[in-house]
């Protein structure tokens, strides 16, 4: 590792000697994505986090293969980042306080999934406070926002065989329904609604119910194809194989 300039901006030493870690691409994460999927919201409010276990962000522009050294020199809003390091360090520290201070919002928050953190909003501040943590050894920061997500595995697993069995003129959507609401915790359940030629006017229900609705109608369907292909062969003098040709 170089040996660092006390004159230079720190921004430009973690340029120059960051670690390996640094050449990671910055993860994307889509709320958008998993949302639909989430049954336990549970949020964290002024916390501190270790930002070692960021994995990335939010943020469309970051999520193509932009690294975490790269971000210092192409991030967006990057002279603001100097600016508030040199001149406002509780800005990442506690930015709570530096919000009563200023008597100015300045939102930070992030999401948790499955042990992982990514920035949501406050993306930038999220990138430097883990080049804070990994360079500076200052592992724990305040957060005024941690939102956690827990996940239906189980019904993610569900929709990925669902969608080999959709025929192309048959269609899937994902809902989440919320059934309780506080300002801490939400909860939710994950329902799938398909459409389309041979489902009638549609069903709506849990996923592992509704996958086994479009098993049977699909396997109906193959069914009534052959026998009428084997019809077709006999009346026009042909041969088809005896049985079922399918799994």
């Amino acid at each position: 590792m170089a040996k660092e300039n006390p004159h230079q901006h720190i921004v430009d030493q973690w340029i120059e000697t960051a670690g390996p870690w640094a050449d990671q691409p910055i993860g994307s994460f889509s709320d958008r994505d998993w949302l639909p999927y989430v049954t336990r919201v549970t949020r964290h409010r002024d916390v501190l986090v270790d930002f070692r276990k960021v994995r990335g962000t939010t943020h469309p522009a970051y999520g193509g293969g932009m690294t975490y050294r790269e971000f210092l020199s192409y991030g967006e809003k990057m002279y603001r980042m100097r600016r508030n390091l040199d001149e406002s360090p509780e800005y990442f520290a506690d930015p709570v306080g530096w919000q009563k201070k200023n008597n100015s919002y300045a939102g930070w928050s992030l999401y948790k999934i499955n042990g992982s953190l990514f920035g949501d909003e406050g993306p930038h501040r999220t990138v430097i406070a883990r080049m804070i943590a990994e360079e500076g050894g200052i592992t724990a920061l305040r957060v005024p926002l941690v939102r956690e997500l827990e996940i239906d595995s189980d019904a993610l697993e569900a929709e990925g065989e669902l969608r080999s069995l959709l025929r192309d003129d048959q269609w899937l959507s994902v809902e989440n329904e919320p059934y309780f609401r506080s300002d801490d915790v939400e909860l939710n359940e994950v329902f799938f609604l398909v459409t389309g030629y041979g489902l009638g006017t549609g069903h709506y229900g849990k996923p592992q119910e509704i996958l086994e609705i479009v098993r049977r109608a699909n396997s109906s369907h193959i069914d009534t194809l052959i026998s009428g292909l084997r019809a077709a062969a006999v009346y026009l003098g042909g041969q088809f194989p005896k049985g079922n040709q399918h799994s």
